[in-house]
């Protein structure tokens, strides 16, 4: 694998292949059912992250850490948390654009060149396929999301197959034609990342219910000289969904080696040395389910 990736793969090359709303548009239309998939257990390679500017920083400085008082704040207030909270001082894309492979490709460049034995490793288990998780899930839930279009680029370099989602002119326009219900729909689920995560690990013997209540009480003295927001907490920075936290792994399906970047939202305590992975948190909001189809549509 070179160790200049961003160069030398040209997004000129890349083959489109299209998912469209009930059909399937691609060049071989044989469908075989595996009769022995596997899926191994995914390891962490490396992580890196994104600055308000989206420049990769190759280090965990926006790994977020989940915050264990937002289980008993709630509780202990008897109120419910306020996801619309800060809406009009949001900071994110208000145009999407076309980041390719470029983020996680900049990232392996820099691990190629910076890390003892990152390449000769990869080598070792050289990838079938290198892609973004979001694209992974597009692929395997399509039998599951037919009404779901999706279109995706990719390119074969060294034998290995690059994936990107291709952000097309239709889907930019969804975004800049959201009115403020449905952004503030986006929105809540931002807030709530906010609400439940901390940017330093709480240590062990404070995860508990009644240290939670010890230090509602040390920062009632505090909320006196901050401004507060209606409920007496005090006003947090602006949600920013422009920042994020990524880690690589690799894992195999079947025969087949694959290399993954994921955005996590945040790990639960300290981020261990060995499988990371198994830490990290996803935070994520829903609907009230009122019916049956709301709760199929919950759990698929």
């Amino acid at each position: 694998m070179s160790k200049d990736l961003l160069r030398t793969i040209n997004i000129s090359n890349f083959t489109r292949f299209e998912h469209h709303h009930g059909n399937r548009h691609h060049k071989n239309n044989t469908h075989t059912q595996p009769s022995n998939f596997s899926y191994s257990y995914p390891t962490e390679i490396s992580s890196f992250s994104l600055d308000s500017q989206r420049q990769v920083v190759n280090t965990d400085e926006k790994l977020k850490y989940y915050n264990t008082e937002i289980e008993h704040i709630s509780k202990s207030r008897g109120q419910n948390y306020d996801l619309s909270a800060g809406f009009d001082s949001w900071i994110y894309r208000k145009v999407p654009t076309n980041e390719h492979l470029d983020h996680i490709l900049t990232h392996l460049t820099y691990c190629l060149q910076n890390k003892a034995d990152f390449g000769s490793n990869l080598r070792a288990k050289k990838p079938d396929f290198v892609m973004y998780r979001g694209m992974m899930s597009k692929i395997l839930l399509t039998p599951y999301s037919m009404n779901e279009s999706w279109s995706m680029n990719v390119v074969r370099f060294n034998g290995t197959l690059f994936i990107e989602n291709n952000l097309t002119e239709q889907d930019i326009a969804r975004v800049v034609d959201l009115d403020e219900r449905s952004l503030k729909f986006m929105y809540s689920g931002y807030k709530f990342e906010q609400y439940g995560t901390i940017d330093t690990p709480q240590p062990q013997s404070q995860r508990s219910q009644q240290h939670s209540q010890q230090r509602q009480q040390q920062q009632q003295q505090q909320q006196q000289e901050s401004p507060a927001e209606a409920d007496g907490t005090p006003v947090p920075p602006p949600v920013n969904s422009i920042e994020e936290y990524s880690f690589v792994f690799t894992a195999k399906f079947s025969q087949f080696n694959m290399l993954i970047a994921a955005e996590v939202d945040c790990v639960d305590g300290e981020k261990p040395h060995t499988y990371p992975n198994s830490k990290y948190v996803e935070l994520k909001t829903s609907k009230l389910i009122r019916s049956e189809r709301d709760e199929y549509s919950f759990n698929r």
